[in-house]
């Protein structure tokens, strides 16, 4: 029963307000969303992908990684009677749950094991296009193997879901890290100093070089944020080389000889061979494939190669599709260490940007038909009419509205997106008739009831291929 308070007219109202970073999905945007998954998980099953379902919360040590990851979680206060005083928190990725499921349920895998996973995720980031606190994530990893054809095969995976969905100017950038920290340890600075270094590369695309150079060098810069951030204090001779060897892009061969007395470097280059050479082979390579030095991805538990995936029309949004090698991540959670590659998917951020671009058009559409009952007793056959239609998988709706006049119901199935009108009345009862209207066309012709399922079949299968090619 409602509370007796919210029956008042004097009642104070609460207004319908949302968080800030967050957002509700009204049905054509939802619809929107579910064509990128439905496409997604469709390229990662046709690889052989097997679904797998992590939780929501998880205990804050889990999650809790460097300072920088730390700042973004999201806490839970539980105050029930029975809280024992557990820290727990939701989820910041899809990737560290994979790796504790994996370290309590060793047994239940076979390796390689290739999974993927839709969920959402939650950060304390600061709003920005694109970029929300709660946002939907669609990953898929590959477990117990360290050969570069497993990142390989991410590569391909990120290429078929771009094309998958219409997308032809895009750039999937690749690094390595051991190419990265290499480099930074010829520059004279610590093991320690690594992370540093590299979150300051990370924000080349959106400070340029110019105020790389700065962070690189002994002065202390403040963000938007006001937040700051000190610098590494390289002379200015090694600046200099950081911007050579950032700009050394699609030239392996150029920093593979340039540091050829770094092992770990010239592992990383060899990696990367690899993997462009396999890609190349199914198809994949320039300018879709590009090696990129500067590509350092914020994440530390990265180990070998990354990978980010650039809408080259609109750059600005950011990576839609990030990931990278992580074989140490298993070490949190067990002495033995599985080693792992992946990719995820910002759902969020490529619907927000295939909208911007105007490439993902939807009617938000439930129905392939309305049935139109004119009065009670055609109401009571509609009914049975839309059950034996759902049953051979026609999705159809009946007009529920207290408003039985014929003109209101076609308004109502035009706003909905739905052309077709299957309108039935005391006339077309009599006859063992209905009438099917096309809504686009204007057509309207009487058929027999016994031939709905044959002519509906017809229009459903055209409607399907025309809204299919809408949204592509």
């Amino acid at each position: 029963m409602p509370d007796a308070q919210c029956l008042m007219p004097n009642a104070q109202l609460i207004k319908p307000r949302l968080p800030g970073g967050f957002k509700d999905l009204l049905p054509e945007e939802f619809a929107a969303r579910q064509f990128i998954l439905d496409k997604t998980v469709e390229v990662y099953r046709s690889f052989g992908f097997q679904p797998l379902e992590t939780s929501c919360v998880e205990h804050l040590e889990t999650l809790s990684g460097s300072d920088e990851t730390s700042k973004q979680i999201y806490r839970l206060f539980n105050q029930e009677p029975d809280f024992t005083g557990e820290s727990l928190s939701l989820r910041f990725d899809l990737t560290v749950p994979l790796a504790r499921v994996l370290a309590s349920n060793r047994s239940a895998f076979n390796l390689p094991f290739k999974r993927y996973q839709t969920g959402y995720v939650w950060r304390g980031e600061r709003q920005q296009k694109g970029r929300f606190k709660q946002f939907l994530q669609c990953d898929a990893d590959i477990v117990g193997t360290d050969d570069p054809a497993a990142d390989a095969e991410i590569v391909l995976l990120i290429d078929a879901i771009m094309q998958s969905l219409g997308l032809k100017n895009f750039t999937i950038r690749l690094n390595d890290r051991r190419i990265l920290n290499g480099f930074i340890l010829s520059l004279g600075l610590s093991p320690a100093d690594i992370n540093s270094f590299l979150r300051i590369l990370d924000k080349l695309d959106k400070i340029g070089w110019g105020g790389v150079a700065v962070l690189l060098s002994d002065k202390t810069t403040r963000d938007e944020n006001g937040q700051e951030t000190a610098g590494l204090g390289l002379s200015p001779d090694k600046i200099e080389l950081v911007g050579k060897f950032i700009t050394a892009k699609d030239n392996l061969k150029q920093i593979a000889a340039d540091f050829a007395e770094i092992p770990a470097l010239q592992a990383g280059v060899a990696s990367l061979r690899k993997i462009i050479t396999l890609a190349a082979a199914a198809g994949v390579k320039s300018p879709h494939l590009q090696f990129d030095p500067s590509l350092a991805r914020g994440l530390d538990y990265y180990t070998g190669p990354v990978f980010e995936t650039i809408l080259n029309d609109i750059p600005n949004i950011g990576s839609v599709m990030s990931g990278g090698r992580y074989d140490n991540l298993m070490e949190r959670f067990s002495r033995d260490s599985l080693p792992a590659t992946g990719i995820s998917l910002g759902v969020d951020r490529l619907l927000a940007a295939l909208q911007e671009l105007n490439l993902l058009q939807t009617t938000g559409k439930s129905a392939s038909a309305l049935f139109v009952p004119l009065d009670d007793a055609a109401l009571e056959k509609c009914f049975s009419l839309a059950s034996e239609l759902r049953i051979h998988s026609i999705p159809c709706e009946i007009y529920l509205g207290e408003n039985k006049k014929l003109k209101k119901q076609l308004t109502y199935a035009n706003q909905k997106g739905i052309s077709i009108c299957l309108i039935l009345g005391e006339v077309e009862l009599v006859q063992n008739v209905i009438q099917l209207k096309n809504l686009i066309s204007g057509e309207q012709r009487n058929i027999a009831i016994s031939d709905l399922f044959r002519e509906i079949s017809k229009i459903v299968t055209s409607d399907k291929q025309v809204v299919s090619d809408i949204l592509v």
